[in-house]
């Protein structure tokens, strides 16, 4: 994937992001969003480099997917939890 495009996968991310911290309020946090707040890198950061923006994606999208499966977990009653596994 070219740069340009990764960049702005890494914004679309983001911003998923940002709606599910608006959702669930500031609490919103796991070991991959702290990981991903450290690396200091976000999609208007341009002058990093692709594979830098590629590793903090991926660490972002990983947060978004592990707060998913938690919020599955509490809300989904068995039978339901059932028919999605």
């Amino acid at each position: 994937m070219r740069k340009q495009g990764l960049i702005h996968l890494h914004g679309l991310a983001a911003e998923i992001r940002n709606h599910m911290e608006e959702k669930y309020g500031e609490n919103l946090s796991n070991d991959y969003f702290q990981q991903y707040d450290s690396m200091d890198v976000k999609p208007k950061y341009i002058n990093k480099d692709k594979d830098t923006h590629r590793d903090a994606m991926k660490v972002l999208f990983k947060g978004l997917e592990t707060h998913i499966e938690e919020e599955l977990e509490e809300n989904c009653s068995q039978e339901e939890c059932a028919v999605r596994s």
